[in-house]
């Protein structure tokens, strides 16, 4: 193997390894501005955006039995923005939408959830946090 592809191997493994860990999200989104980030280990997102289409997938582990509380505050001029979470069966828990969205699901211990936020032709901005 050439040291060349050591590194692009070793880049792979880390950012793997920081998605896993909730540090870095997914993004597969389109927008004239965006501005922002879903970070599942500090437990918050937010984003301003500008003609946004798309998503943004985290991962949320849970290491004990807990009601987690989520909140959604948005301003949205135009098109939709909301956040879902998904169990790894991708069944969904919540559905979060709309000025200001608050919703429990009981986590169990051990398992992965997704934390999605979806962009609609949005412009505005959102905030996602969690306890």
């Amino acid at each position: 193997m050439t040291s060349g592809v050591i590194i692009v191997i070793a880049v792979l493994v880390f950012v793997w390894v920081m998605y896993e860990m909730g540090y870095i999200s997914v993004q597969s989104k389109r927008a004239l501005f965006f501005s922002g980030r879903l970070c599942t280990a500090n437990k918050k997102g937010s984003a301003s955006v500008k003609g946004c289409s798309g998503c943004e997938k985290g991962i949320l582990k849970v290491k004990e039995e807990v009601n987690i509380e989520f909140e959604f505050l948005s301003e949205i001029s135009k098109g939709r923005i909301w956040a879902e979470v998904f169990d790894k069966d991708k069944n969904e828990l919540i559905h979060l939408e709309g000025m200001d969205d608050r919703k429990t699901f009981y986590a169990e211990s051990g398992k992965k959830y997704y934390v999605v936020v979806r962009f609609e032709k949005a412009d505005g901005k959102y905030e996602i946090k969690w306890k």
